[in-house]
């Protein structure tokens, strides 16, 4: 289903994987767990709709998989006011998705985006006409070392990123070592 072109050209541009996160039920290890509660994750998409809510007119790109949880997520993306037009959905990748467990006060991730359609962003990916025109528009556009850490590719989409003039690049961190395991963080 396509979206809309939008009335308003977004400023702020947040790029990055959007995840479904789901949470079991409190203090039972997952083992037990017969319901989830199902919502969306990502900083950039966190970012995005943190900043549409302030009433600045923000965009969120990425890719999702061609598959039920990446409907979700773009959905949830537009129903927090950020515009998805930029967004592409891959019918050969999954969308990521992350599991909350909580026990004894403490919550732990099991995370499952190896393969999925995010980690498979590129340097080309930027050239998109959908993807170009907005970038070409910002004002700002914003990411984070989660991004930059998912795959090779990626990374290197991100050092293109930051080649490009007319708008103001927001870089957060968002330092997570084990998705650094066995890779170099330096700029490729």
């Amino acid at each position: 289903m396509a979206e809309s072109v939008p009335e308003t050209v977004p400023a702020a541009i947040c790029i990055g994987e959007a995840m479904i996160m789901l949470a079991g039920e409190p203090d039972m290890p997952l083992e037990d767990v017969d319901t989830f509660r199902r919502s969306v994750g990502g900083a950039e998409c966190n970012v995005a709709g943190g900043l549409a809510a302030l009433g600045v007119a923000t965009g969120w790109i990425s890719r999702l998989g061609d598959d039920g949880f990446g409907e979700h997520d773009r959905r949830d993306l537009q129903a927090r006011g950020a515009e998805t037009c930029g967004v592409e959905l891959e019918p050969g990748r999954p969308t990521a998705l992350y599991v909350k467990e909580s026990q004894d006060g403490r919550s732990r991730m099991h995370y499952y985006r190896s393969g999925s359609a995010a980690a498979a962003m590129d340097a080309a990916f930027l050239d998109r006409p959908e993807v170009r025109e907005r970038l070409e528009q910002a004002k700002l556009v914003h990411t984070t070392g989660i991004t930059a850490a998912l795959s090779d590719s990626t990374a290197q989409m991100l050092d293109r990123l930051a080649e490009h003039e007319g708008f103001i690049l927001s870089v957060d961190l968002n330092w997570r070592p084990a998705l650094w395991r066995g890779k170099n963080p330096e700029p490729l």
